[in-house]
């Protein structure tokens, strides 16, 4: 099976990566949506 993309509100991810991982998955916070003109940031 392939990964999971969520998108959920900021204030829900802790808790949301919290039981992700509980559960047994590898999961990360990847981003954020923001208000703006379109651009992409890519980090380490």
């Amino acid at each position: 099976a392939g990964g999971m993309l969520a998108a959920l509100p900021a204030e829900m991810a802790d808790k949301a990566l919290t039981a992700l991982r509980g559960a047994g998955y590898d999961a990360a916070d990847i981003g954020e949506v923001t208000k703006g003109p379109p651009y992409l940031t890519v980090t380490d």
